[in-house]
């Protein structure tokens, strides 16, 4: 019984000394593809990097694809642009767009989340359709978006309230159906 027990802990130790398996790591070993790819994702996901707009598995799945498909002659920063146009990550661009928009908006706006929801929904759908890296077509998005979303509604609703203010006052009625608005 005793050698039985010595002999379980001597192989125990022998099984653990061999490592654990890495699942599928080892396919990659040789691969000089994949450490770049898996360099990419750090990349993406460090704080200088596309994490906010992009989906950077994603990102470093299609750099890897697009590296075995075209080769190591391509430049990394084509590939890495070629990959970002795959990738974008609408949800986390629509969250940003709102969270950016509410901040101002619910100062000035009644309907501010049925406003800024629509607003970073219309840029996140936008910048999925032609993700691309370039302010002064962010800004173009942004405008339209802006518009899209009825921006102008307060500033409208307050520009008919003058004017309706106006026409009451040169018709002399304003003083005589609101008694009290100059008081």
């Amino acid at each position: 019984m005793m050698f039985f027990l010595i002999f379980l802990m001597a192989a125990s130790f022998f099984l653990l000394s061999l490592g654990t398996p890495s699942y599928g790591q080892d396919i990659y070993k040789d691969d000089p593809y994949y450490e770049e790819a898996q360099s990419i994702y750090r990349k993406c996901v460090s704080p200088s990097g596309y994490s906010a707009t992009y989906d950077c598995r994603c990102v470093m799945n299609e750099f890897y694809k697009l590296r075995h498909s075209q080769g190591g002659g391509r430049q990394q920063i084509a590939v890495i642009s070629d990959s970002l146009q795959r990738c974008p990550d609408k949800p986390k661009i629509a969250q940003k767009k709102y969270l950016q928009c509410i901040d101002w908006a619910s100062r000035m706006r009644k309907d501010s989340d049925r406003f800024c929801k629509c607003y970073g929904g219309s840029y996140a759908t936008g910048f999925a359709g032609n993700p691309v890296q370039n302010s002064r077509y962010k800004q173009a998005l942004m405008t339209q978006s802006l518009l899209e979303c009825d921006v102008k509604a307060p500033n409208e609703r307050s520009r008919i309230r003058d004017e309706a203010r106006e026409t009451l006052e040169e018709r002399g009625l304003l003083q005589r159906l609101f008694p009290g608005f100059y008081d």
